[in-house]
């Protein structure tokens, strides 16, 4: 990301379904989305849900208190760089990034975001599965997919 200077970048688990309707969510996500360094549009954090809202224009856009399940992330150039600040002081592990923002967050050094209702799940074949939080996803992208293939 910094070497090809873009400003932010999606990191997603190998295997999610999302809303069909992705990039327009997306888009008014960011519209009123402040100065940010992690926003979670994918995860299974229940406590998201309480977290104050950020925006009248878009309720489902809260501050996030730790979401965990980090299947979908985005991160901006200024979150990338306390990341990697950060990383290079501990030690190789597999799980270390999840502990880093995990810290960061504990010290407020992350403006970290959620949606309250996750756009990004966890892929399964069983579509009674399909769980964001407590809530199915409204279109997903997957069953789509099939359906059109039948």
């Amino acid at each position: 990301m910094r070497e090809r200077g873009f400003e932010s970048a999606l990191i997603l688990d190998g295997s999610v379904d999302m809303e069909l309707n992705i990039k327009t969510i997306m888009r008014r996500v960011h519209r009123v989305l402040p100065s940010w360094d992690l926003l979670f549009p994918g995860h299974c954090g229940a406590f998201e849900r309480i977290q104050p809202r950020v925006s009248a224009q878009l309720p489902m856009l809260r501050v996030a208190n730790m979401p965990l399940c980090l299947h979908a992330y985005a991160v901006s150039r200024s979150g990338v760089d306390s990341l990697l600040d950060h990383l290079a002081a501990l030690p190789p592990d597999r799980d270390i990034l999840g502990m880093a923002i995990m810290r960061l967050a504990e010290q407020r050094r992350l403006a970290m975001y959620s949606l309250d209702t996750p756009v990004f799940v966890p892929e399964s074949t069983d579509k009674t599965r399909r769980l964001a939080g407590n809530k199915r996803l409204a279109i997903s992208a997957i069953n789509h997919l099939h359906e059109r293939q039948q």
